[in-house]
């Protein structure tokens, strides 16, 4: 399949792009926990989802896209996955539940708990233009 600009072609099919997914943790990818801190903004003050939120109101089209956003006590960052809907609007908001965390005796250690909030909750499918939609992140997959 080749994609050009909103339309994707396949054998003697064409369509139209009806939303955008991108995947998580695409607004940044901080090289450490403090930078990470350093740089996250909420959603509602952050130039790249401000941005998405303007494209998505000005070509009609739902973006589903991973953000970083500050925790309540801004300690950590939460691994936000928004659902921004045709008219610009952030309809819903999910965060990720299972966390990566893993310690192999004399390797690796690599714990995403240390710096990331984990979500509370699993948010039900919800219905849009495409059909029903559901939310989850990377190692939620897994649990």
């Amino acid at each position: 399949m080749a994609i050009a600009v909103g339309v994707a072609f396949l054998p003697t099919v064409m369509f139209a792009l009806m939303a955008l997914f991108l995947p998580e943790a695409s607004d940044y990818i901080a090289s450490n926990a403090s930078e990470g801190l350093s740089i996250v903004q909420p959603a509602n003050k952050s130039t790249f989802v401000l941005g998405l939120q303007s494209s998505a109101r000005e070509h009609e089209l739902p973006i589903q896209v991973g953000i970083h956003e500050p925790s309540n006590d801004g300690k950590k960052v939460k691994n936000t996955l928004v659902w921004i809907d045709e008219k610009g609007e952030i309809k819903y908001r999910y965060q990720k539940l299972h966390l990566f965390d893993i310690e192999i005796p004399g390797g690796l250690v690599m714990k995403e708990s240390d710096s990331v909030e984990p979500g509370r909750e699993i948010v039900p499918p919800f219905r849009t233009t495409l059909g029903n939609v559901g939310m989850q992140i990377c190692f939620d997959v897994w649990s």
